[in-house]
């Protein structure tokens, strides 16, 4: 869990006192607050955000790492004379941490060129390992990146335990959020988002960027592929579908065969834990010659 961020409108006829004292009191490292003013409506809106990792570190979320932070927040509120309770969720970050090489992480995110164009939305933090953040819908966001590379980006300090770590990261932006109370009821508050079966739920969900399988050369891919029980037809056409997928991106299956058959491929590869994406073994995309990478993302790993 990263980044998470409430908020509460007071309006003009309200004690301002409060809010004015959570922003001007000493904040826990982590924890910021900030008022900006609703033009011409003479309201104001008080936010806070806090970065979980500055006190859980960088490993998974458990219930007890939330019963922590949920006791920060609420003894700096408390000293402002203000509750969780009155404020809204206005986004949450989830996030999943793990180490890779420099080399195995260029190959993966070169490898991950191969998603469809309409998954994939822009570069960021603009390097030789550059770290590629895709786009899911307006309201959440999934990018994969090197946090050493985004620190530095930013021209701020690299702690040690930042070198090489890799983030799968999903945001639930406040259209999100809005869209889960309006259809769901689900109340836009810490105990039904701030959880680690949320985290859970929005990291695996997020299948069109994270897919599932390992990551595997054409070669090693195929050699999976015939020792399998599939029959001969079947083993054809994934040996086909993968290199039309080498070849351009998963747009190009739109004319390799129906979306159903498709589908029906790709559970295939998942059943034989193969990745429909393989990695090139060119030297240009590939110069230490990886032919493997055990998929490294969070339902891979079974918490």
């Amino acid at each position: 869990m990263d980044t998470i961020d409430f908020f509460r409108v007071y309006h003009h006829w309200e004690d301002p006192k409060p809010y004015i004292a959570l922003k001007g009191n000493p904040a826990p490292d982590g924890c910021k607050a900030w008022i900006r003013s609703l033009k011409g409506t003479g309201s104001h809106v008080c936010w806070f955000k806090i970065q979980c990792h500055e006190f859980i570190g960088y490993s998974t979320a458990t219930e007890r790492d939330i019963a922590y932070l949920r006791s920060v927040v609420d003894e700096w509120l408390a000293r402002a004379g203000l509750f969780l309770d009155d404020f809204t969720l206005g986004r949450i970050d989830y996030d999943y941490n793990f180490y890779m090489s420099p080399n195995e992480f260029r190959v993966l995110i070169t490898t991950m060129q191969q998603l469809s164009k309409r998954i994939m939305r822009m570069n960021k933090w603009r390097s030789e390992q550059k770290s590629t953040v895709y786009y899911l819908s307006k309201s959440r966001h999934a990018q994969l990146y090197r946090k050493d590379l985004e620190r530095m980006a930013k021209d701020l300090p690299v702690r040690e335990v930042e070198i090489n770590l890799c983030r799968q990261e999903v945001q639930c932006h406040a259209a999100r959020i809005k869209y889960m109370k309006r259809e769901y009821g689900l109340v836009r508050d810490w105990e039904n988002w701030v959880t680690p079966e949320m985290e859970a739920e929005y990291l695996t969900t997020a299948e069109p960027v994270f897919l599932s399988g390992d990551f595997y050369s054409m070669d090693g891919a195929v050699d999976i592929i015939q020792a399998s029980g599939l029959t001969p037809c079947h083993k054809k056409r994934l040996r086909d579908m993968l290199a039309v997928i080498q070849s351009g991106t998963m747009d190009a299956l739109k004319g390799y065969a129906s979306r159903n058959t498709v589908l029906k491929y790709l559970t295939m590869l998942k059943d034989l834990n193969v990745n429909p994406l393989t990695i090139k073994t060119n030297f240009e995309n590939n110069p230490c010659g990886i032919t493997y990478i055990a998929n490294p993302f969070f339902k891979c790993k079974g918490i």
